[in-house]
């Protein structure tokens, strides 16, 4: 279900980038079922865009009773959480803060697979690159390989 949703989200964004995360918490007393079982408690925060249009994204748990959904705006203006659910039913609980005013520029944001590609929120190509070491059983492998690697530059 996971990566359909990042899907979704990812072709709904504009190819402006992203701005700086905005953060939303609420509390749940008396959740039944396990907080990281998805099939228990699937809950989801739908935000506002300064256009109207929603974006929904999974929330998380943070312990305790606190939960809390993460977003990249995808354009300046204000941000408001425009609604919670819990396994597809409206949660009536309060969201703080409820509204962002997100300023300044966009960022190149968040890397996503595309249409079987990597690319930025902006549109631009991303390519990883990167060191595929294989180690024994020798505990001191990858300290080595690690120490080799920051002597080199590599990050």
């Amino acid at each position: 279900m996971m990566p359909t949703l990042c899907y979704l989200l990812a072709a709904s964004l504009q190819a402006t980038g992203a701005w700086p995360r905005i953060e939303a918490s609420f509390e749940l007393r008396d959740l039944p079922g396990n907080p990281f079982v998805l099939a228990d408690n699937d809950l989801r925060v739908t935000f506002a865009a300064p256009d109207g249009k929603p974006v929904t994204v999974p929330a998380f748990f943070d312990g305790g009773t606190t939960w809390r959904a993460r977003l990249s705006p995808t354009s300046a203006g204000r941000w408001t959480v425009a609604g919670m659910t819990r396994n597809g039913q409206p949660l009536a609980v309060q969201a703080q803060p409820a509204s962002f005013d997100v300023t300044g520029e966009p960022r190149a944001g968040i890397v996503r697979l595309v249409d079987g590609r990597f690319q930025r929120d902006g549109g631009e190509a991303y390519l990883p690159i990167g060191c595929n070491i294989g180690w024994g059983d020798r505990s001191g492998d990858v300290p080595w390989y690690m120490d080799r690697f920051a002597a080199a530059g590599c990050n």
